[in-house]
């Protein structure tokens, strides 16, 4: 606890500020008065906090009475979760032998490969090839088939001007061999493509087989910093994070009248299995409606 350079004749709050209607005490103006001022007369604080950084302070009193404030600054400062006389960290992830340090390196590899493998020169070429190769197909296919357009409507004509049974089956030996002409077309361009995309879609499958695992890993780590803030209450009872907003719950209510009113509440918000009794675990959102009477 950081004491008043002089005794004060103010007394503390008799209650917690409402965040959302704030107005400072006087002690918490001092404080924060005296924080700046010890920042701006530190270089090492002055440079650690020059780029900006969320500061509070806490009026506090020790169990022989005297009024005394804690300071504390969010994140981290220069990549230090610890400085002197600044409240330290619930728990420190920067810790570099610690859990989460491990995952992050393990994280950010992941995110190399990843990285590596979008911008590899193979991975480029394979993709501007697949895109030249399928623009490619599809003029010819369409250069082809306006040909056999204009030779279908010729073979129209012809056969309204001749019966002649040898003239009608050449007409029909022509169209067989423009339809098979246009399908080797089409095989023959499917094959070279078919190569490109078995070869493009292997490095595809791994960046997303590793963008998985990734989000997983992210997903778990998020979870395990949760588990670590473990808080308590003015009871000395003790919960994480996780377990404060296990059962995050909403619940709205609309007055039909003085006497009459509804409500609907959404409980489980996270998605969390939680439980209240022992063998027994509520799984799920939940909504819950009813009807409220003042008589």
């Amino acid at each position: 606890m950081r004491i008043f350079p002089s005794e004060t004749t103010l007394s503390l709050p008799e209650r917690f500020t409402d965040p959302f209607r704030y107005a400072p005490h006087p002690l918490v103006k001092e404080a924060a008065g005296l924080i700046i001022q010890e920042i701006e007369n530190d270089p090492e604080l002055n440079g650690a906090f020059m780029e900006g950084k969320m500061l509070g302070v806490l009026v506090v009193s020790d169990n022989d009475g005297r009024i005394g404030y804690l300071a504390g600054f969010s994140g981290n400062v220069g990549g230090r979760s610890h400085i002197d006389g600044f409240v330290p960290p619930i728990f420190d992830l920067l810790n570099p032998s610690g859990h989460f340090k491990a995952r992050e390196g393990e994280i950010t590899a992941i995110n190399s490969e990843i990285d590596e493998l979008q911008d590899s020169s193979r991975f480029k070429m394979l993709t501007e090839r697949l895109s030249c190769f399928e623009k490619s197909r599809d003029e010819e296919v369409r250069v082809m088939k306006a040909r056999m357009e204009i030779s279908r409507k010729q073979r129209e004509v012809t056969r309204k001007e001749s019966a002649d049974p040898a003239i009608l089956s050449d007409l029909i030996r022509e169209s067989k061999y423009e339809k098979a002409q246009l399908k080797r077309l089409k095989t023959g361009w499917e094959v070279k493509i078919c190569d490109i995309r078995k070869e493009l879609s292997e490095i595809q499958d791994r960046i997303k087989e590793l963008k998985s695992r990734r989000a997983s890993m992210s997903d778990e780590l998020q979870k395990w910093i949760f588990s670590q803030y473990i808080v308590h209450n003015h009871d000395g009872e003790k919960k994480s994070i996780c377990d404060i907003f296990a059962d995050l719950g909403l619940t709205a209510e609309y007055a039909v009248s003085r006497k009459f009113a509804v409500w609907l509440r959404g409980g489980n918000l996270m998605n969390r299995t939680v439980q209240y009794s022992p063998l027994y675990a509520e799984k799920g959102i939940t909504f819950t409606a009813g009807v409220r009477l003042k008589l």
